[in-house]
């Protein structure tokens, strides 16, 4: 008898839990939020300088190569925009965002045979780019 009287106590005890855990809804970030291009491209750059400064080349060459990626990405973007557009004075403002882009990714790109060596001039151009995002 003791038993009964226990397993009913047990099962209403988590059938209690499990409708006051569906009247409250599910507390978890939905799949469908995207984290922006600027936080993302920041964490890149913050952990290829971290692999750098631990002398970690093959990781820091990756993330390297990531936020390089992101920067091609961010620059195809503004001229997927440029030719999308008609307005001409949006299409001279991605110009010169592009050439500014495009201007600061060469010079990182030209500091790439240096990664360990070079990452404080790296990683400054890098935030460099980042503000034009």
């Amino acid at each position: 008898m003791k038993r009964i009287v226990f397993t009913c106590l047990i099962l209403s005890g988590s059938l209690t839990a499990a409708l006051a855990q569906s009247a409250v809804g599910n507390p978890t970030v939905p799949h469908e939020q995207k984290v922006p291009a600027k936080l993302l491209f920041s964490s890149k750059i913050n952990e290829y300088y971290a692999f750098a400064t631990r002398n970690n080349a093959a990781k820091a060459q990756k993330a390297f190569d990531e936020a390089g990626n992101m920067m091609h990405m961010q620059i195809d973007d503004n001229l997927k925009k440029m030719g999308a557009t008609s307005d001409k004075d949006a299409k001279a403002a991605l110009s010169e965002l592009t050439k500014k882009q495009l201007s600061l990714y060469t010079g990182i790109r030209g500091l790439s045979a240096d990664l360990m060596t070079k990452k404080d001039d790296i990683q400054g151009k890098m935030k460099e780019f980042m503000m034009t995002m």
